[in-house]
């Protein structure tokens, strides 16, 4: 197994947080298994690293049915292929949503409605079995409206509280044969942002250490204990050194980092209180400023 997937929960119960989400999800696996149809589809929605594709896998062992997941953007012809051969009451994962070109997304609007694909010569032809399409994004905008209303669910996620997350690290210390303190897992807990997959990454650098210092560990990961990364504080340090305001585009040639990489870090920037979304662009507020100047005084 490759790290990524020996860390990952593997049953319905491994998977700690999103509490109420999962309750709704069970609500209607049972009502699908009882009427032994289909489940509806569904959308997940979150940042990156929350979860998506992992709890859209867990749903589909709930229900006992074959599940495959698909990276997009894919051919449309592609899909067409994996629609018509899917079995009964399959799910299909497509990730990342949002990168499917708008014409695409417009080709699935009848496979989510009815359950038919739009031919070249414009004739519908039915799907051989009933299927689940489940879909998981981070830009949920970038998604048309006529194709977000035929998802029967939108599943919206909640950030994990640090008490969350240190569950999460301590379920993936046993796995790499790590015994944290619950002090210990409450940093990391922390440190992780509210981000499975950075618990993750933490985690994976622990184990390579053969330590549980969180001082030596968060220094190794390169991630603060506010759960930045060094991503995060060369943003800030561009901000800063533009002159505390700036748009998108500037601080993405100054970093050399693409619009919409930059976009996910300011999540997590604003969530913490480091910048705010001014009249001008992006602006770094007193609290920013602060962690800037203990960073360049170092």
């Amino acid at each position: 197994m490759s790290d990524t997937t020996f860390l990952v929960p593997q049953s319905w119960d491994a998977y700690i947080g999103q509490e109420k989400l999962k309750e709704r999800l069970q609500v209607k696996i049972d009502a699908a298994l009882d009427r032994m149809d289909a489940l509806g589809h569904i959308l997940f929605a979150a940042q990156p690293g929350q979860g998506k594709s992992t709890l859209g896998r867990l749903v589909a062992d709930n229900m006992g049915v074959p599940y495959s997941s698909m990276d997009m953007p894919v051919k449309w012809k592609s899909l067409q292929k994996v629609f018509m051969e899917a079995e009964m009451h399959s799910v299909i994962m497509l990730d990342e949503l949002h990168r499917l070109p708008k014409r695409e997304q417009e080709n699935l609007l009848p496979v989510l409605n009815e359950g038919t694909i739009q031919m070249d010569n414009g004739k519908r032809l039915r799907l051989p079995s009933r299927i689940s399409i489940f879909a998981a994004t981070t830009e949920i905008q970038d998604i048309i409206k006529p194709l977000r209303d035929r998802f029967h669910f939108i599943a919206r996620f909640e950030d994990y509280s640090d008490e969350d997350m240190a569950q999460i690290v301590a379920r993936m210390a046993v796995k790499v044969d790590l015994s944290p303190s619950e002090d210990e897992c409450m940093i990391f807990g922390r440190a992780s942002a509210s981000t499975p997959r950075q618990a993750r990454n933490i985690i994976l650098t622990a184990r390579d250490l053969g330590s549980t210092d969180p001082d030596e560990v968060l220094e190794m990961a390169g991630i603060t204990r506010d759960g930045l990364t060094e991503d995060h504080i060369e943003y800030l340090l561009a901000l800063n050194q533009i002159g505390g305001r700036a748009g998108v585009e500037n601080l993405s040639n100054m970093t050399g980092q693409p619009k919409d990489v930059l976009v996910d870090l300011e999540k997590l920037l604003i969530n913490k209180g480091f910048i705010i979304y001014g009249a001008k662009g992006r602006e770094l507020v007193m609290e920013g400023m602060r962690l800037v100047n203990s960073l360049r005084s170092k």
